[in-house]
């Protein structure tokens, strides 16, 4: 997935959904924390079994107690192809 990253401190994926029907989308979100991604990440493995309905990048600033945090990422709208159990690969 993530081919271009520069220091790499900390990666989270998550779905908003772990089931859905076929005529429905599934939100994949990548994230990475204090690090900076270069460029998009490789989702040529989920396109056997999902059809890529857009993808929107986003970057995020916080402080916690005095501690700086980015979070820098990816939101990526999925649809199915086909029913049945599907896995979003690693």
């Amino acid at each position: 997935f993530l081919a271009g990253i520069t220091c790499a401190a900390e990666f989270e994926a998550s779905v908003n959904a772990n089931k859905i029907s076929l005529n429905q989308t599934i939100k994949l979100k990548l994230i990475l924390a204090d690090a900076t991604a270069i460029s998009m990440p490789d989702l040529s493995g989920l396109e056997s079994s999902f059809s890529i309905a857009s993808t929107q990048k986003f970057k995020n600033y916080s402080s916690v107690n005095g501690k700086s945090l980015t979070e820098e990422g990816w939101q990526i709208v999925l649809r199915p192809k086909m029913a049945g159990e599907l896995i979003i690969p690693v």
